[in-house]
């Protein structure tokens, strides 16, 4: 099993994680100023999940532009892994339904596991990467949209895998009702 964000969603938190401590205390769009020349600022690709489900390929030497070849490749791979090595795959933004995949897969889970699972995961701050991402620059927007090109990939072919597996797993009405699509 694996879950995937939303690319643009994830790195944003990411960021703003990684730089927690330089941003206690920050008005929201002081920071968000801030996130936009970092990204206005960057190079090259994003590639989180890329090289989590896809690994790296070992003859990426062979290739004229190695890191953009590599991250291609690696992408592609996790595409695959995603509809053959998964049996669930969750995404961030229906995390109920991933965990009712995952009831419907165990169900030797003790009573109420899964539903103490969904509350203790909600996230009531959820709102502060939002808000800085709609408080982009838009020479950052564009420059996240092009370093999460492969990133944006994976998570398209993950929303399909996480649709079809939701089906399979609870059916077309139980999996409309938690926020996947019904079959058409």
């Amino acid at each position: 099993m694996t879950c995937v964000r939303e690319p643009r969603a994830q790195r944003i938190s990411g960021i703003l994680y990684v730089e927690s401590r330089r941003f206690r205390g920050r008005a929201r769009a002081d920071v968000a100023a801030d996130v936009s020349r970092q990204l206005e600022a960057a190079t090259g690709f994003h590639a989180n999940v890329a090289k989590r489900i896809g690994g790296g390929a070992p003859t990426c030497g062979q290739y004229k532009s190695p890191q953009e070849a590599c991250l291609k490749a690696s992408a592609a791979r996790a595409v695959q892994a995603l509809d053959e090595v998964f049996a669930v795959v969750g995404l961030t933004e229906r995390y109920e339904t991933f965990y009712a995949m995952l009831a419907a897969l165990l169900p030797a889970a003790p009573a109420g596991f899964w539903e103490k699972e969904v509350a203790r995961r909600e996230n009531p701050s959820v709102k502060s990467t939002a808000a800085v991402l709609a408080l982009l620059s838009p020479r950052a927007s564009a420059a996240l949209d092009r370093a999460l090109r492969y990133e944006r990939m994976i998570y398209e072919a993950a929303v399909v895998v996480h649709d079809r597996r939701c089906l399979e797993h609870l059916g077309s009405e139980r999996c409309a009702a938690r926020g996947g699509r019904a079959p058409s």
